[in-house]
């Protein structure tokens, strides 16, 4: 969710998920290893940026507003955990 195409992009997945399988009753975003810039406490690779936390907030408001227009009306109770 580094930027507004990915988080449109993914939040369009979660939706389209949701809508695909209806059994689901909400989502549970796991964000670990929240490391400081240029360091990671998570796997071998990761990446972690000073932005990282201001994204992470902007996708969830994002997928919460999706959530909340769409023309399903169950989308609107889903908690996101």
């Amino acid at each position: 969710v580094l930027n507004s195409q990915q988080r449109e992009a993914a939040t369009d997945e979660i939706i389209s998920l949701l809508t695909k399988y209806p059994f689901f009753n909400g989502i549970d975003i796991d964000w670990e290893y929240i490391s400081p810039p240029n360091q990671s406490y998570g796997l071998e690779g990761n990446v972690s940026r000073a932005e990282d936390p201001e994204n992470f907030v902007s996708f969830l408001a994002l997928l919460r507003q999706k959530l909340n227009s769409n023309s399903n009306p169950k989308f609107k109770n889903y908690k996101i955990t």
